[in-house]
């Protein structure tokens, strides 16, 4: 076998250099070549010689799933697998750019949430902090790619709803008496009372139990409303001096969860 040779010629006006490790030479037109390395000079030319780029192909989104409810004191976790149609058949796409948008429901302006490309296999797999709290669409867009020599056609996945939601504590509670009577205090708040972040003021009705000492039952007490203005401070009074368990029970309600407390008084 003759050693690689280097070949510079030029094909309808586009000029190619590279290493060549066998050639047929017919009236200065290379007929048969392999090519080890080189470097093509691509231009308009490509198109008069009758090139052109393989057409864009179709995608769909898959498995998009966004959880039914969630907590905004975590990250939201998104997923799904981008498909591109080939060959007749859907594979995965990978390298598919993928947008994700979501909007106040019923019928909110769209925001973009963030973007992310899809694994080898078309999967995705997105996070990111939202803290807004109420009920949601989510939809995830795969936007016009170019990944390698394919070209993704951009589409969208179905609408996915999502309520988001806050925790909440009770903390601060206080049972003291007072002057003959029984007072309960409490503040509700999505943090601990050892501390953390707050993204909204707990609004919303808690209610207030009493168990006597040595009884097995509850008692009802009363109900009390936090709200902003108050910023989550709820209480009652009761008359007499009571002895034994007091609870503090916020049902879940809106877009806040239900929590409880029990403080002891003797």
């Amino acid at each position: 076998m003759r050693a690689p040779r280097r070949l510079t010629a030029r094909f309808a006006g586009t000029l190619f250099t590279g290493t060549v490790l066998a050639a047929t030479v017919v009236t200065g037109t290379v007929v048969t070549s392999t090519v080890v390395t080189g470097a093509c000079a691509a231009g308009p030319a490509l198109a008069e010689a009758g090139w052109r780029a393989a057409d864009a192909t179709q995608t769909r989104v898959d498995r998009f799933k966004v959880p039914a409810k969630h907590e905004i004191h975590r990250d939201l976790d998104v997923s799904g697998t981008v498909q591109k149609l080939s060959g007749g058949k859907w594979r995965g796409a990978a390298g598919a750019a993928v947008a994700f948008y979501y909007r106040p429901l019923p019928h909110g302006t769209w925001t973009h949430a963030g973007s992310i490309k899809t694994r080898s296999n078309g999967s995705f797999d997105w996070k990111s902090a939202i803290h807004r709290l109420g009920k949601f669409g989510w939809q995830a867009r795969v936007q016009k790619t170019t990944a390698g020599l394919t070209e993704y056609k951009p589409s969208r996945s179905a609408v996915k709803d999502t309520f988001l939601v806050d925790r909440t504590y009770v903390t601060h509670f206080v049972a003291a008496q007072l002057e003959g009577d029984t007072s309960l205090a409490a503040i509700m708040q999505d943090y601990p009372q050892s501390g953390g972040v707050s993204y909204a003021t707990v609004t919303g009705i808690a209610r207030f139990y009493y168990q006597p000492s040595g009884s097995t039952g509850w008692s009802y007490l009363g109900k009390s409303r936090a709200t902003k203005g108050n910023l989550g401070s709820v209480a009652v009074e009761v008359a007499g001096t009571l002895d034994g368990r007091f609870r503090i029970v916020f049902r879940a309600q809106r877009d806040f969860l239900g929590s409880r407390a029990t403080q002891s008084l003797s």
